[in-house]
């Protein structure tokens, strides 16, 4: 849980430098934000014990970040905009779950879009479900009883 409340405090800080600087509006929305990121963090905290179950050594944890962590970085629509990817990795963008977390961040900014958001928190719920159903099976798998 210590990584869901360091992303959730990091946001929280970031929100409240906005806030103040006078850049951002709609207050009380911004800190739907950070529970927002609590969520997220929750999802990949429980990716991370599925993958930490599935590696058989500490150098397995590379293969991990190169080929699953990062791509998910780069189609999240944060550092690229995905209207100017292709059509088929703007199709995949929608399965990952930063993209709707990144959606929902956006949204909390300049304006929400309730049924958007909507679909954007079910992927986003339903990502957490899987990634911790998934920790607890290969885990369980794992134990010696």
């Amino acid at each position: 849980m210590s990584g869901s409340t360091k992303n959730a405090s990091s946001t929280g800080s970031a929100t409240a430098v906005g806030v103040a600087g006078g850049r951002l509006e709609r207050r009380t929305v911004l800190l739907g934000a950070s529970v927002l990121m609590l969520g997220t963090g929750i999802g990949f905290a429980a990716l991370g014990m599925w993958f930490a179950a599935m590696v058989s050594t500490y150098d397995g944890f590379s293969y991990v970040i190169s080929g699953v962590i990062t791509p998910l970085f780069l189609v999240a629509g944060t550092f690229f905009p995905l209207n100017r990817m292709p059509q088929w990795l703007q199709s995949l963008a929608q399965l990952n779950p930063l993209y709707h977390c990144v959606e929902l961040v956006r949204h909390c900014a300049f304006g929400l879009d309730p049924a958007a958001d909507l679909v954007h928190m079910g992927a986003l719920c339903a990502f957490a479900l899987l990634a911790w159903w998934l920790a607890v099976w290969r885990t369980r798998a794992k134990l010696i009883l």
